[in-house]
Parts: C-alpha cells; structure tokens; sequence
C-alpha cells in the first residue's frame, strides 16, 4: 500500500471514530436532558428513573391520572358562571390562599397591620370600640398564616376607619343623622368583638362567626346608608385632632344613645360577658322566658313568637356568643317537642338532661346548623343572615304553629315586613357613576351587578382576566352591600345547580335500607311492622341515659316514646347524610337518568324531604325549597369537605370523582 492510500484510509478510519464518539456524545446528552428530566415531569407521558418497568407503568398510569384530574378541574372551572355566586373560587382561598402569592408582600401586610394595631393600643382607652377591636386584632396575628391572609384586608380596611373616627368622632355628632351614621359604625364594631371565637385553622365555626358581624351590621343599615356612612368616614379630612381630648366623653354620650335605643342589645350584651362570651343552658332559659320562645303552658296554647324580639334575639346571638353552640340550642328548640322542652328547662340540676341531650345528638345539630339558618337562596341574591332566620322561621310558623292561625298569622305578616330591604336595580343605578354598568343591571342578582359595576371601573382587559377576578373577589366581602357569609363558606349552589361536582351526595343500598323503616320516603309507604324491632337492633340504649335523666324530672309516659322518634329521626338523618357522601360510586347513574338532577336522585334528599316537610301539610306547597336546604347541610360538612381533594389539592373536584376518570 502506498503512502498515498494509507494516509487516505487513516483519516477514514478517524472520521468513521469521531462519527461514533459524536453518536455517542448525542445519545448521553439525549438521556440525560431529556429522558431524565421526564422523570420528574407531571404530565400524561411522566415516568422515574432508575425504575423497574412496573414501577414505570404504575407512574405512567398515575401520571394519566393526574393530567385528567387536572384537566377535568381545569375544565370545571371555566364552565363556572363567574356572576353566579361569591363562591366559585372557593378553591382559591378556603385551601390554598398563598399560592401565586409572594411571601414578601403577605409580610408587609402583617407589618402594616402590626403598625396600625400598635397605634391604636397607644389609646390606652378600653372603653373605646376601635382599641377594644385592635386588642382583638392583636390576638388574631398567632393565627395560622392561611387564615391571616383571608383576614388581613378586611382587618386593616376596619381598624384604618375606625382610627379615623376615633379623631372625628365629636365632628359627627352634629345632627341626628351624623348620629345614626356614627352609632352604624359602633355596632359593627361591636359586632367584630365575636371574632374572640376564633379558633385555630379554618373551620365552619370560623367561618359563621367571622360574617355574622357584617350581617348584623347590615341588617341595622340599608344599603345605602352604609355606603353614604363609611364614604363619609373617608373623605372627612384628619382636621379634627385637636377634638382627642373631649374623646372619652364622646363615647359615653355614644353608649347613653344605643342604650336609649336599644335595650335589649345591653341586656344581651350582659348575658353574653356574664358567661365569658358563651350561652350557657340558663342564660338560653332567661332568653326564652324573657323574649317569648314559647309559652309558659305549650301543651294548651301554642306560642306567641314576638317577632320583633325574635329578631333581635337571633342577631344578637349570632354576634355575641359562640355559633356552635347556639346552633345547638336553637336547633334543640326548633326540633325537639315541646313536652321535652319544658321537662328539660325545669330541670334544676344543673341543666344536666340538656347537656345529655346536646352530647348526644349535637354532631347532627350542628351539620343542621345551615339548614336552621338558611344559607341558601334559589335567585343568588346575597341576603342577610337576619333575612335567611326571618324566612326559615315563617317557615316554621307556618308549619310548627299551625294549630294556631290567628297568632302565626300575626306574626308571619310582622315577619315579612321586617325583611332585610335589598337595593333595587333603580337604587343601586342611582349611585353607580358607571354609564356602561347602569345598562347591565340584573333584576335578579344583586351580587350579579355588584360584580359587573366593580369591574367596569376597572380595565377591561384586566377585568376578563379569570386569574385577576378570582384575586380580587376577597376584597368584594368587605363591599358595604354584600354579606361576606357566601364569599367564605361554599353555598348550595357553589357550581351550579345540575354541576356534578355540587352534589356528591348520591345513595348507598346502605341508606335505602334505612329509609325504608323511616316514614318510607322512597315508595311511600312506611314499613310499620318491623319498626320496633328494627329500633330495638340499630339503637340499643341509645336514649336510655336521656330517659333515665328526663324520669327524675317529670313522670310523663310519653317522654320515652317521644325520645324513640327523636332519636330515630335524627341518627336515621345523620346516617343517611354520612352513607350518601361514603360512596361515591355511582356517578355513572347520572348517565342514566340525564333529565333529573343529581340532587333529585340521592336517598339524602329523599330522606330530606320527609324529614324537612310536615305531613299534615299540602306536599305541593313544601315547607321550603328541601333540595337547596339538605345540600346545604351536605356543602356545609366536614365529611363533604374531605371528598374535595384532588391529587394536587384541588379542591374543586371531589377524589372519589377523579378516580373513576
């Protein structure tokens, strides 16, 4: 071989080697940049490295999995009608207030609130509501960091004005109306003093007891009032300082007018600091005697329900005292018979039968707790908690009271009248600058033109971007006009009435088995033969203690027959509510039947009907709208809370239903 061609051959056989190295080069660099990263990917084609190929599958098929959860909720999302409700982004803040928010900016904020709750204590006036709030405020920064964000604007926004009229507070009390505006603002923040109720996390207790001090502080004030007042509050300029001195004496004149019209707010208010801010069974007894829950003789005459008390009582309560407790003792009241009643409240030792009583059958009194108050509304107007009690309780009139239809008669017409006056679309057109929102008005939700009137003064661009609504409808709960009960707790109608992910409710054989021994809501007709029998298996002892408390009481032979029909009412309830919500199976059942609802289908509501419906009364004219009141109860549930958990935490679509994908 010449020279010629060995050099030729050598440099072949080199190129043909750096080809190969080249090849090799390409290939390392392709698994460990692409193949590699992949591992750790969250997507339908995600896999691990350095796994066996079961193992792969199994993250494979997780990875599936995962995209279709994400993309059904991603999906469940945009079908939401954004106007429908405070609470379609639920998800947003109720589980994962921090996320695309930047640490640097919650901690500013919480230095902020620090500052102003640092100048108010510097009052040193006990006496004053806005230092009495601040105290209060102080105590609310050990609160876990998730709960803080939902509450920091709304503390920074209140405790701001109520600085301000601590230094104007002589400069409003000029006119009667400056009077009312001023003694407005003291009654909300009387009404923030039930934030002491909080408890660590968030929870439904937290959550009632945070809004119903913006109820109470609307139902005092029409719309317009409280927009006018707080505005006023605002523009009045910081020219009034020199006034501080003669602030003492301001708020006493302040409190000699709200005693002077308000009695029975000061007697409330001692009832509740008597008992450290909780009622207690003889603090409820003093209610009832003193207010007229229910006559002093309830088996010959029906009760005479002042109306006017009623409502005061209930709006009092909800700011002052504990919810959950409350919730207890009202539901006792509205389900428990009358001759119960009375043989509980003229027990002397120590009200030992009720606490028995409330022990229990208190966990399904407390998921009631939504049903008795009416957290619902079939037009998705924003009502008061006042206006939702005025309505459950012309309910209850109309049915409990029935046997007296001169006096509930009497009552229910007071009732209406008291109802909480909503701005019409004429009113809120005539303070609304917006030319482009006045054409917008609905005449059906008032949260509908809150919303569209807030964002028409903003950018329009920004305004239909889906990420920037769900970042500001936290700021809408301390909006004048709108109750912040709907914006923190999700509703009966979160995601719509027919949206699968609103009712995971549907029944269990489970359930059937047990309804067709209570009052047979399914077919009907009540499977009377067995009932003893079946009592006797499902409920052994169940009322033994509360019977054996009751007979040292009282002598009555109806008392244990009576206790039986509670008893079974309210576990056959509860466990009807928890065995429709522990399967969440038969999803596809709704394929079947696509013209009725999934809350029309579900042994729960079934059950609801016969439980929330006198049978004396005409089917057709039902006491209310039982679908919106059960599912409440469900929407409202730690049980119903728990299904909503997705594998990345979103809550919006229940796991039960994320598996079966």
């Amino acid at each position: 071989m010449s020279a010629k061609a060995f050099e030729s051959h050598r440099h072949d056989t080199f190129f043909r080697r750096s080809l190969g190295i080249l090849a090799m080069l390409v290939v390392l660099s392709f698994v460990a940049f692409v193949l590699r990263p992949m591992g750790y990917m969250k997507g339908p084609f995600s896999f691990g490295a350095n796994q066996p190929a079961a193992a792969i599958g199994m993250s494979v098929e997780a990875a599936v999995f995962r995209y279709r959860c994400e993309q059904a909720s991603e999906d469940a999302r945009e079908a939401i009608d954004y106007y429908a409700d405070p609470c379609e982004d639920f998800h947003a803040y109720a589980c994962d207030r921090t996320r695309r928010r930047d640490r640097g900016e919650l901690h500013d904020e919480r230095s902020r609130l620090q500052r102003v709750l640092f100048q108010l204590s510097l009052l040193n006036d006990t006496n004053h509501v806005a230092v009495q709030a601040a105290v209060l405020f102080k105590s609310c920064l050990s609160m876990p960091l998730s709960l803080e964000v939902v509450l920091q604007k709304n503390m920074l926004e209140f405790l701001e004005v109520a600085n301000l009229s601590a230094e104007t507070m002589l400069g409003f009390l000029e006119t009667p109306e400056d009077v009312a505006n001023l003694s407005a603002l003291n009654s909300f923040a009387h009404g923030i003093r039930s934030l002491a109720s909080f408890e660590s996390g968030l929870n439904g207790t937290v959550v009632v007891s945070f809004s119903r001090p913006f109820s109470a502080y609307l139902n005092r004030r029409s719309a317009r009032a409280v927009i006018d007042s707080v505005t006023q509050l605002l523009d009045i300029p910081k020219d009034h300082t020199y006034k501080a001195s003669n602030l003492l004496l301001a708020d006493q004149e302040l409190a000699t007018l709200l005693i002077e019209a308000n009695t029975f707010y000061v007697t409330l208010e001692h009832l509740a600091s008597a008992t450290g801010g909780r009622i207690t069974s003889s603090a409820w007894k003093k209610i009832v005697q003193d207010y007229g829950f229910h006559s002093a003789n309830a088996l010959s005459s029906a009760p005479i329900v002042s109306v006017e008390r009623l409502k005061q009582v209930f709006t009092i309560i909800f700011d002052k005292l504990n919810p959950q407790e409350t919730a207890v003792y009202t539901i006792a009241h509205a389900l428990l018979p009358t001759q119960i009643l009375e043989v509980l409240f003229d027990d002397h030792r120590t009200y030992a039968c009720f606490r028995l009583v409330s022990e229990t059958l208190g966990t399904t009194w407390q998921d009631l707790e939504s049903y008795l108050l009416g957290f619902f509304d079939e037009n998705h107007e924003a009502h008061s908690v006042a206006y939702s009690v005025a309505s459950t309780f012309e309910k209850m009139l109309e049915g409990k009271f029935a046997h007296d239809k001169q006096n509930s008669g009497v009552a229910i017409a007071k009732l209406k009248k008291l109802r909480f006056d909503m701005p019409s679309v004429e009113g809120l057109a005539n303070f609304v600058p917006s030319t482009a929102c006045r054409g917008n008005l609905s005449e059906h939700s008032l949260y509908r033109n809150l919303m569209r009137c807030k964002e028409s003064r903003q950018n329009a661009a920004a305004a239909n971007n889906a990420a920037l609504r769900r970042r500001k409808r936290s700021s809408l709960a301390t909006s004048s006009i709108l109750l912040s009960v709907e914006s923190f707790r999700p509703s009966s109608f979160c995601h719509g009435h027919d949206s699968l992910l609103n009712y995971a409710t549907l029944g269990t054989e489970l359930a059937a088995t047990l309804l067709r021994y209570v009052a047979g809501p399914l077919d009907g007709a009540a499977v009377s033969h067995s009932t003893a029998e079946w009592k006797k298996a499902v409920f052994p002892g169940i009322t033994a203690n509360i019977s054996t408390c009751l007979s040292r009481s009282s002598r009555s032979s109806e008392l244990g027959r009576l206790l039986d029909d509670v008893a079974l009412q309210t576990v056959a309830f509860q466990v009807a509510l928890r065995a429709s919500k522990s399967q969440a199976g038969a999803w596809a059942r709704i394929e079947k039947a696509p013209d009725a609802p999934a809350w029309k289908q579900t042994y729960f509501v079934k059950y609801c009907q016969s439980l929330c419906n006198d049978d004396k009364l005409n089917r057709s004219a039902a006491t209310l709208d039982v679908a919106l009141a059960c599912n409440s109860v469900v929407m409202n549930s730690p049980e119903f809370a728990q299904l909503f958990r997705c594998e990345r935490g979103d809550p919006m679509v229940p796991s039960e239903y994320c598996m079966v994908l």
